[in-house]
C-alpha cells in the first residue's frame, strides 16, 4: 500500500525509493511461496489452483478458498512484477548505455527499446499511475480472501466473525507500512541515503501509523465484543482460552502490547518519530505483534475442544515449522540484497528531475531545500 499510495498522490513531487517497491514485491513472491509449501502436497498445487478439466465432479471445487488464495496472490504477484518493472524501465535503459556482453542484452530486454523521448515517457508515467490505481483493489481483495480462508472453514466455528475481511485489511496496512519502514531505515543506514531518506520521511510514516493502529485496535476490540455478544459456546471457549488460560493469555497481553501500546506511545512523541533508533524499535514491535496475532487467531480455534478432538496437547511448533519461518525472512533479506545488487535502489531519473526541479532558500542563516507540489 505504501509505494502504491506514494505513487498515487506523490507528496511534495517525490516518488517512492525502488526499496519499497521491491520489498513489496518480494513479500508478496514469498506469500505465494508459504501457500504453495503450505498445502503438504505441493507437487498437486497446479492442478489445485487451474483446474483443467470437471470429469470428476466436485473435486476439484473451484468454490473452495483453496482455489481463491492462489488465484488471488497469483493476481498481486503478477501486477506487482508489472509495476516494479515499469518504474524501472529508465533505469534499466542507463544500465543498457553502460554495459556490454551478457548484461547489456539482460537490460536492453527489460528496457523495452527505451529511448527517453516524452512520448515514452507520458506513457511509462500513465502505465505507473494506472497500475498503482488497480493495484489498490487487489490489495485489499487479497486480504479480504485470506479471512475468508478463515471465514469457510466448516470445521472451526471461531473463525466465522464478519468482520475479519476489514480487520485484515488493516492488520496487513499495518504491519506492512510498519516494515516498509524499517526497511528504509535499514537502506539509509546501509547505503548513506540520508539525502534521500530523510527524518521528515519517517516522521511522516510514523504519524501514518499512528492512524493505522488506532484503526487496527478498534477492528480487534470489536472481535472480541462480536464474539462474546454473539454467545455461541464455541466464541465464548476461544475467548476464554485467549484471555485466562496460560501460556495463551500471556501470548495474547504481549501481542497487544507491542501491536499498539508500545509503538503508539512512540509515534505520539515527535522527537521519537524522529529517531531512527526508536522508530526501528517501534516497526519490529510491531511485526512481533501482528505475527503473534495470526498465531493467536490460528491456535486457540484449533485447541479448542470438539467432538472428534482425538489430540489433547497444547500446540507447540515443530522443528520444520520452525525452520520455515525463519527461512521465509531469510528468503525476503536474500531477495532484497540480489536486487541491490543488480538495480538501483533510488530511480536514477528520479535523482535527474530533482536536480533540474530543485530550489533552494534562504531560512536566517541556513540555505534548505523549498519543497514544491505538482499543479
Amino acid at each position: 500500500m505504501f509505494p502504491l499510495s506514494f505513487d498515487l498522490l506523490k507528496p511534495n513531487g517525490e516518488d517512492p525509493p525502488q526499496g519499497s517497491r521491491g520489498s513489496y514485491y518480494f513479500f508478496v513472491n514469498d506469500c505465494y511461496d508459504y501457500a504453495d509449501h503450505s498445502y503438504g502436497r505441493p507437487w498437486r498445487i497446479l492442478y489445485w489452483a487451474f483446474p483443467y478439466d470437471f470429469a470428476r465432479g466436485i473435486w476439484p471445487n473451484v468454490r473452495t478458498p483453496l482455489i481463491w488464495d492462489p488465484s488471488a496472490i497469483l493476481t498481486y504477484l503478477t501486477s506487482s512484477t508489472l509495476f516494479v518493472v515499469i518504474a524501472l524501465v529508465p533505469d534499466f535503459a542507463v544500465l543498457r548505455d553502460r554495459t556490454t556482453g551478457i548484461p547489456h542484452q539482460i537490460y536492453s530486454l527489460l528496457s523495452l527499446g527505451w529511448q527517453g523521448n516524452p512520448r515514452q515517457w507520458k506513457l511509462q508515467i500513465i502505465a505507473g499511475v494506472l497500475l498503482s490505481a488497480l493495484i489498490l483493489p487487489v490489495f485489499v481483495s487479497v486480504h479480504s480472501i485470506v479471512s475468508w480462508d478463515f471465514g469457510m472453514a466448516v470445521a472451526v466455528k471461531s473463525w466465522h466473525s464478519t468482520i475479519f475481511a476489514p480487520y485484515f485489511v488493516v492488520g496487513a496496512v499495518h504491519s506492512g507500512v510498519s516494515a516498509v519502514a524499517f526497511v528504509l531505515i535499514l537502506l539509509r543506514w546501509a547505503y548513506g541515503w540520508q539525502a534521500y531518506i530523510r527524518h521528515e520521511h519517517i516522521d511522516a510514516l510514523g504519524r501514518l501509523l499512528v492512524v493505522v493502529a488506532t484503526g487496527w485496535f478498534y477492528f480487534f476490540v470489536m472481535e472480541v465484543i462480536f464474539g462474546i455478544y454473539g454467545r455461541e459456546a464455541d466464541e465464548i471457549a476461544v475467548r476464554a482460552l485467549q484471555f485466562t488460560v496460560w501460556p495463551i493469555s500471556a501470548w495474547t497481553v504481549i501481542f497487544v502490547v507491542t501491536t499498539y501500546f508500545i509503538p503508539v506511545a512512540l509515534w505520539l512523541s515527535r522527537s521519537a518519530r524522529r529517531n531512527l533508533w526508536i522508530m526501528s524499535i517501534a516497526c519490529i514491535s510491531v511485526n512481533i505483534g501482528m505475527w503473534l496475532e495470526r498465531f493467536l487467531i490460528i491456535v486457540p480455534g484449533l485447541a479448542n475442544r470438539q467432538v472428534f478432538t482425538f489430540t489433547w496437547n497444547m500446540y507447540s511448533p515443530s522443528i520444520p515449522e520452525i525452520i520455515i519461518v525463519t527461512a521465509t525472512f531469510a528468503l525476503v533479506t536474500m531477495l532484497m540484497l540480489l536486487f541491490s545488487r543488480v538495480f538501483p535502489l533510488v530511480p536514477l531519473y528520479d535523482i535527474k528531475e530533482g536536480d533540474i526541479l530543485k530550489t533552494e532558500i534562504q531560512i536566517g542563516r541556513r540555505v534548505v531545500p523549498a519543497t514544491y507540489r505538482e499543479d
